[in-house]
């Protein structure tokens, strides 16, 4: 059932959005839009105070999206014959 076309399409979309999602949130720790934890800046204090305040439940979030993002590039089983 998950190599149906449409399946497979679903789960690209998915691996695609899910690893957007996290070069996102680096870059954003990182501070490419006006200062972070490697280059000099407020910016990630100033815009995104929550995410600073609350490290534990930033942290789960981004290994939430790893864990999916991991499960999306996983390789499929090989295909069940269907008798």
């Amino acid at each position: 059932m998950l190599h149906v076309s449409t399946f497979v399409t679903l789960r690209r979309g998915l691996a695609l959005a899910t690893a957007g999602h996290l070069i996102l949130i680096f870059l954003k720790v990182a501070g490419i839009d006006g200062g972070g934890l490697l280059l000099p800046g407020t910016g990630l204090w100033e815009f995104y105070p929550s995410m600073v305040a609350a490290p534990k439940a930033a942290a789960a979030s981004v290994m939430v999206y790893g864990a999916l993002c991991y499960a999306c590039f996983a390789k499929l089983p090989p295909k069940a014959d269907q008798n």
